[in-house]
């Protein structure tokens, strides 16, 4: 059996929506546009964003309010400062508020970007048409577009009972067959979601467990629920949700046996360490094609150039030890499915 595995990251979203959603750089561009961090024609920053907006202008020297294309904030940075606060600051409840504050306004941006694309068909459709049932998708998006187009896939119905079901095995004694689950298909957001939450209150014994739910109170002690997103920062601690560390533990034993990966808009972003070891264990990997506008570079005449800024972590990872892996190159996701690489269609 040949196992294919696909990874994503937020280009893919991108490409499916047309552009409506941002990338890591475009956040604070697209929040501004759609009037979440300001009021609309006062240029005025709404007052739940005045200490992030401080914040920004302390650390990076830039203002939310007056981003460009060209003067954009990377908010995996961002996110990783506050975090680093957080662990070095004598009072570190302030950075606390930063970052919940933070993580409000990206799923408040995503759950307005969803609802406005939701019956549009896009690359995501594509890949629907184009998947085999064992087929795993690993995904760092928090998003909602795919999760919606898969819900005809049965395989990848409910992923919280369908792990569950196989994976606590264990707790019966039962041997676990890990042949039998790397030939299923899966689809784990390794980064969380915009619609799963947990009970963060720490006398809840449902503390940190994760629920896929449109509630905001917790079934045990009737107290608010936090939403989950993991940004992409050095100290993740995905050990404190069981049910995140199993999506993790999980994605490593589908890794282990692949033989093809195909990387889709995803960047090994520096602060990402995790994500990084994680694609390094698959060690049995034949093939890897990267669908990435940001492979090459178009210089005179049409001409292609290399990005190594973008193609050097991959290279590390693939091509090191003069391992034999085949790696192609396509500039979108239609390029992919009709096998048009990237330096053929430019010739």
């Amino acid at each position: 059996m040949s196992k294919t595995i696909f990874i994503l990251g937020a280009g893919a979203s991108i490409a499916h929506s047309q552009g409506s959603f941002p990338s890591y750089n475009e956040f604070f561009l697209k929040a501004r546009n759609l009037n979440l961090i300001n009021e609309e024609g006062s240029g005025k920053v709404l007052k739940k964003y005045e200490s992030l907006r401080e914040y920004v202008q302390k650390i990076m020297k830039k203002d939310i309010l007056s981003i460009s294309e060209k003067n954009t904030i990377d908010i995996e940075r961002l996110m990783t400062y506050i975090d680093i606060e957080i662990e070095n600051a004598d009072e570190p409840e302030p950075y606390k508020i930063l970052r919940k504050t933070l993580l409000e306004l990206i799923i408040e941006l995503f759950e307005k970007l969803s609802n406005n694309i939701k019956e549009k068909r896009g690359d995501y459709n594509d890949l629907l048409e184009n998947i085999k049932g064992d087929y795993t998708i690993i995904t760092f998006n928090w998003d909602l577009l795919l999760d919606r187009i898969l819900q005809s896939k049965k395989q990848y119905q409910n992923l919280e009972e369908l792990i569950d079901s196989e994976m606590d095995l264990m707790a019966f004694h039962q041997p676990i067959n890990s042949h039998l689950l790397s030939q299923n298909g899966y689809y784990l957001k390794l980064h969380g979601s915009v619609d799963w939450k947990y009970c963060s209150h720490s006398n809840c014994d449902a503390k940190n467990k994760v629920l896929i739910s449109e509630e905001n109170i917790c079934g045990r002690c009737i107290k608010p629920l936090n939403k989950l997103i993991i940004p992409p920062i050095i100290n993740k601690q995905y050990k404190i949700y069981p049910f995140i560390e199993k999506l993790w533990t999980l994605a490593r034993l589908q890794l282990t046996v692949a033989e093809e990966l195909v990387i889709w808009g995803y960047r090994l972003p520096p602060t990402d360490f995790y994500s990084d070891w994680l694609i390094r264990t698959s060690n049995n990997v034949k093939k890897v094609s990267i669908i990435n506008p940001d492979c090459f570079r178009k210089i005179k005449d049409q001409k292609l150039q290399r990005n190594m800024k973008f193609l050097e972590p991959f290279l590390d990872i693939f091509l090191s030890d003069k391992k034999s892996t085949e790696m192609n190159y396509y500039e979108s996701f239609s390029d992919y499915i009709h096998n048009i690489k990237y330096d053929d269609k430019y010739k």
